[in-house]
Parts: C-alpha cells; sequence; structure tokens
C-alpha cells in the first residue's frame, strides 16, 4: 500500500491519523479505541514479632489493548499484507510488531503534529464490519501488548 497523499485526503476531519506496523503503512485510521492498564504487585513485610508490616510494591505490568477501525481505503488483504501474513491469511499472535500512530495537523499542510508508539503489540484479531452511515466495509484489527503507549513527537 502506498503512503497516503495526506494535502489530498478529506474525510471531513482536520486530525488526521496515519496507522503504521513496523515501518509498514496500514492506513488511514477512522477510529481508534485503546485502554492501558497497570498494575503493580504489593508484599507486607513483618519481623518476626512485630505487629508493624512493611509494604514493598514492585514493578508495574502493563497491558495496553488497542482497536484501529480503518477507512475502506484500506482492506483486510492490505493490512494481512503489511503484517506479511503468509497463506493462509490468518494472523500470527505471536508475530510482534511496533504500532505507531501518526497525526497530522489538516488535509492541507499535512504537517507532522504527534507519534504515538506501542512495541511489542501481537496483532489479536481481524475483522469486517459495514459502515451503517456509508454502507462501505471497514476493517478492524486489534493489537495486545505488555507495554504502555509512548508519545515519542509532540
Amino acid at each position: 500500500m502506498a503512503f497516503p497523499n495526506l494535502p489530498t485526503f478529506d474525510y471531513n476531519d482536520p486530525a488526521l491519523y496515519v496507522a503504521y506496523a513496523d515501518s509498514t503503512v496500514l492506513g488511514m485510521v477512522k477510529k481508534i479505541d485503546h485502554d492501558t492498564t497497570a498494575t503493580k504487585k504489593k508484599n507486607e513485610l513483618r519481623r518476626v514479632g512485630s505487629a508493624v508490616a512493611n509494604t514493598v510494591y514492585g514493578s508495574a505490568s502493563y497491558v495496553s489493548k488497542c482497536s484501529i477501525t480503518f477507512y475502506e481505503t484500506t482492506t483486510q488483504a492490505d493490512i494481512l499484507a503489511a503484517l506479511s501474513v503468509s497463506s493462509p491469511a490468518s494472523l500470527d499472535a505471536s508475530q510482534e510488531v511496533t504500532l505507531k500512530i501518526e497525526k497530522y495537523d489538516s488535509e492541507s499542510s499535512g504537517i507532522l503534529e504527534h507519534t504515538w508508539q506501542l512495541t511489542a503489540a501481537n496483532p489479536m484479531s481481524i475483522s469486517e464490519s459495514i459502515d451503517a452511515d456509508t454502507g462501505a466495509t471497514m476493517v478492524t484489527v486489534t493489537f495486545e501488548s505488555a507495554n504502555k503507549w509512548t508519545l515519542t513527537i509532540a
């Protein structure tokens, strides 16, 4: 899939998003849902004969989930090809990619504003749905990672 021509891209949205898997363009993002949760292990330590407990916290463990819905210009075959999936066309949940989302300021100038990155993201599912407004087929890909999102360009 070729890099989108941002100055001519118009879906009535001034904020334009492009998704990448490693350095390959997945497509223009219509909708993105993400959730990152962090858990810390908590241990209470007591000395023998002491009523006072010391609390020790471990480092945080993260789980990031991300679902990206693309405009109808991106097909399921495009996504599978970008993820280097060979025949049979199915995702490999053990495959890790660096997921990158770029936000551009507007369709007129196409200047990169922000980039978010999620490392070691595993593609967990891919599905198609019909847009109720346009009747177009939309592709949604869900990724999961043991890392958190980082803002790389602000």
